[in-house]
């Protein structure tokens, strides 16, 4: 008798897991099925950009069976693309990770899994949560080689994160600012995307006045130190920074679009 195959480990539950093409009912199209862990496989390779060795350690599997669950995973989604099917994401062999988990507004902490569209803290049923290890990151160590990402408008930071349309790099060394530059950002309200421009980039801090949850989780599950609240000329919070007296405020207003402002009301 074959040996069951192991479970592949996957970091979260898709938050969406069907798509088809508009104006065509269901039933009329063709279905194709795309495992989660075929989709963790795309979501570690395609959007974060990891390399293979890496993106297999993440699943608990070896690099070839990371190969075939990668080319699995194209091959179902170019046949839906190009053929005009319905993609369908479920089922698989597949483990979520938990973590442990911590409630930003009331303070609960607990352990579990994550799917940011209905991971809730059991507490008070609140959206916005972190992971725990993310949480205590230290602010900074100093000697540490750092690049820190700030949302730029006219030398300051821009409260819209998510809107922005330009980031100041700073790079800093010996706990020193050593040079920057501006990165354009053609990613607007594209978490993801923006994501791995920022790593590809080397940054490992964000500082930002404030951002919506769906992005901060975004950037917090990529591994991010992300800091909030700030507000200013960028050179100065970035000394703020590396002095230790940067602390994290609130995440901004949740609608997503990247930074505090006022809604209409009525």
């Amino acid at each position: 008798m074959p040996r069951p195959p192991k479970c592949r480990r996957v970091e979260q539950f898709p938050g969406f897991t069907y798509f088809k093409p508009s104006g065509i009912p269901v039933t009329r199209l063709k279905e194709v099925v795309l495992s989660i862990e075929e989709l963790e496989a795309v979501r570690l390779r395609d959007l974060s950009g990891m390399e293979h060795e890496d993106c297999a350690q993440k699943m608990s599997v070896s690099r070839p069976t990371f190969h075939r669950i990668l080319a699995s995973a194209r091959q179902k989604i170019a046949e839906a693309l190009v053929n005009g099917a319905a993609l369908r994401i479920a089922g698989g062999n597949f483990k979520l990770a938990e973590y442990d988990l911590n409630c930003r507004k009331c303070g609960h902490n607990w352990r579990g899994t994550i799917n940011f569209r209905r991971t809730l803290c059991p507490a008070c049923s609140g959206r916005d949560w972190q992971r725990m290890e993310l949480k205590s990151k230290p602010i900074y160590r100093g000697g540490a080689e750092v690049k820190i990402a700030m949302p730029y408008l006219k030398g300051k930071v821009n409260p819209h994160f998510g809107n922005s349309r330009e980031f100041v790099i700073i790079e800093v060394e010996d706990g020193k600012i050593k040079g920057q530059n501006i990165l354009s950002n053609e990613n607007l309200h594209d978490h993801g995307g923006l994501a791995h421009l920022l790593k590809t980039e080397g940054v490992n801090v964000i500082i930002t006045g404030g951002m919506g949850r769906p992005m901060a989780n975004a950037l917090y599950h990529e591994g991010f130190n992300v800091i909030t609240g700030a507000s200013g000329e960028v050179e100065e919070v970035a000394q703020e920074f590396l002095a230790g007296r940067l602390a994290s405020g609130p995440t901004g207003c949740g609608c997503g679009c990247g930074g505090p402002h006022e809604h209409p009301h009525g």
